[in-house]
């Protein structure tokens, strides 16, 4: 279903998907599409995110280098695990759990349940 994800999210889903969005946007513009998802929801629906998750420590990693690239060309940045769960906690999302991959792309599902009030 086409759209836009900022003016309004589709309703009547069991699962919300977001793959690969987050990258590309600000914590300011991933909170308006979070609020949408939370205005949409219904109490049962699960959120589920896919996205390269940046790991604590200052070790090399891709999804580091993802940040960089994101941050300097789009605005966008990858995250951490705790920055996920702050985005979220702050929509009315607590999360639920994170499930890590052994994907090429570094992917964690990071899943969350709606709230029944919006806090952020």
């Amino acid at each position: 279903m086409g759209g836009d994800f900022f003016a309004a999210v589709p309703s009547g889903g069991d699962i919300y998907l977001l793959k690969w969005v987050f990258l590309g946007w600000d914590d300011e513009h991933a909170r308006m599409l979070l609020q949408n998802c939370h205005r949409t929801m219904s109490a049962q629906a699960k959120l589920l995110i896919v996205e390269p998750l940046i790991p604590p420590g200052n070790a090399p990693h891709p999804a580091k280098f993802l940040d960089v690239n994101m941050w300097v060309n789009y605005g966008g940045r990858a995250r951490t695990e705790a920055e996920y769960g702050a985005l979220l906690a702050a929509t009315g999302f607590p999360m639920t759990h994170t499930i890590p991959t052994t994907s090429a792309q570094q992917y964690g599902v990071i899943e969350a349940q709606r709230t029944s009030s919006l806090s952020g």
